[in-house]
């Protein structure tokens, strides 16, 4: 283990000294009190370039992606449905078959959660009906640049297609090197995406909600998926214009353990969240005295970081954000 890889340590927290320790609470609060909302410079920031996108279209759009980027390297703003087939078709057998299971197990779930519509005799010639209609256009933000998701994309899209909508338009950021992970466009082709706008941010969601004319993008009636204060911002001021699903806010994670647990797998539970972003805390709370579950979690940890996983992203994330709570019994 390099000199490095010793210094990311998840910081401790006596849940017990909570009332006698005011820091100890202050900590606390600091995590659990969190709102979806963004502050007002970032919603304010994602207004501008709303107003902007929507008064400009295109050229707004990769002006923003130009600024912080997410933009594709020859300044491209739209993959069409060909190219996502000819990305699905490169998929290697391995990674196309799991994700068509998670397809799979993704649309037996939707399938049981999709109404039916009702009718109900209220009188002689009086009826109610309760009707359930796909809607015509759906967007869904998929969040990328520092890494890919390809599984926000199918959490976003199988409900879409199980609901009967029309047309998907997805939007994500292209990595810092100009290029959108193959695998993501390749999960979009075998979903039947129409086409993935390459944007992230507010632009992306003005892309989604206004269109994009020039490049064929009609805008879409509902703007599904996470994102970071700046989608967020965004889709909270578009609602009205069109309908969003809820300001999701930073991901986070908090597991439960006890001297039983796994601590590899404790481990793995607070990388995969940690891994959303620098705001994504990732908590683990254990009222066992002992250090079997905390001191292996933690060094656990810097084992997975030897491996390909963003370490650099999430060494920072860790350090900021991340603890182990030992909590009073």
């Amino acid at each position: 283990m390099s000199a490095t890889d010793a210094t990311v340590r998840l910081a401790r927290l006596d849940l017990g000294r909570a009332t006698a320790d005011p820091t100890v609470t202050t900590r606390r609060d600091a995590l659990i009190r969190r709102g979806a909302v963004p502050d007002p410079a970032v919603r304010e920031g994602a207004r501008a370039i709303l107003a902007d996108v929507r008064a400009r279209g295109a050229a707004a759009v990769r002006e923003a992606n130009a600024r912080v980027g997410g933009g594709l390297s020859d300044g491209r703003l739209v993959v069409g449905a060909r190219e996502l087939v000819d990305a699905r078709d490169r998929l290697p057998a391995e990674v196309r078959g799991g994700i068509e299971t998670m397809v799979e197990h993704i649309r037996r779930f939707a399938e049981t959660q999709r109404p039916a519509t009702t009718r109900t005799t209220i009188a002689e010639g009086i009826e109610i009906e309760r009707r359930w209609s796909p809607i015509a256009r759906a967007g869904a933000y998929v969040p990328g640049g520092s890494a890919a998701y390809p599984s926000s994309l199918v959490m976003c899209a199988v409900p879409a297609r199980v609901a009967g909508v029309g047309a998907l338009i997805v939007a994500s950021p292209a990595g810092p090197n100009g290029v959108v992970d193959p695998v993501l466009l390749g999960v979009a082709g075998l979903l039947e995406v129409d086409a993935v706008i390459v944007a992230g941010g507010a632009q992306a969601i003005g892309a989604l909600a206004y269109g994009l004319p020039e490049d064929g993008i009609e805008p879409v009636d509902r703007i599904v998926g996470p994102g970071n204060a700046w989608v967020t911002a965004a889709k909270l001021e578009v609602f009205g214009d069109v309908g969003i699903d809820l300001p999701a806010g930073p991901s986070e994670v908090m597991v439960l353990a006890d001297g039983t647990a796994d601590p590899a797998h404790v481990a793995a539970d607070l990388l995969s969240q940690a891994e959303h972003g620098p705001d994504s805390p990732a908590i683990l709370v254990t009222a066992d005295r002992s250090p079997e579950v905390r001191d292996r979690a933690a060094r656990e940890d810097v084992v997975i970081l030897h491996k390909p996983v963003k370490p650099a992203p999430l060494r920072a994330q860790l350090t900021r954000y991340s603890a182990i709570r030992e909590a009073a019994e």
